[in-house]
């Protein structure tokens, strides 16, 4: 699983990749994480060819916003797979999020079991780990 860390403040993004880190150690999953410390870095990235099934997305950044970056992957990219959870210290963004349709909004500071929360709820609509292949012969 590939998952996206962008947020402008340092230590929040070390934060959130701890606690996917933890989540991944935890449950047995493989998780590998790219972090991004701007919105326009994670859009070079993406433009790049590179694509991530969750991707965690600050609102507040300068240059590029997570809104920008939710749009860049929803209707430039034409991907409505990946999910998108959105974290922030601002509740007013939430009705602006609808048209990107994220996975979830969490307000900050975050805590791990919220990390968990949603991170289940991800695995579950990606399907990632309920690919079974059976061959029976005779």
């Amino acid at each position: 699983m590939k998952v996206a860390v962008c947020d402008d403040e340092k230590e929040m993004v070390t934060c959130i990749e701890e606690y996917v880190t933890r989540y991944g150690n935890s449950f047995n999953k493989n998780i590998d994480i790219d972090v991004f410390l701007g919105g326009e870095q994670l859009i070079s990235e993406l433009a790049g060819g590179n694509h991530y099934d969750i991707v965690i997305l600050d609102i507040c950044m300068p240059q590029k916003s997570g809104i920008d970056v939710g749009v860049y992957i929803r209707e430039v990219m034409k991907d409505s797979i990946s999910q998108i959870i959105y974290i922030s210290s601002e509740k007013q963004y939430a009705m602006e999020l609808f048209k990107v349709q994220p996975l979830d909004f969490l307000i900050k500071p975050v805590e791990y079991q919220q990390i968990v929360n949603v991170f289940d709820k991800a695995v579950h609509l990606l399907g990632i780990g309920n690919n079974v292949f059976k061959y029976e012969k005779n």
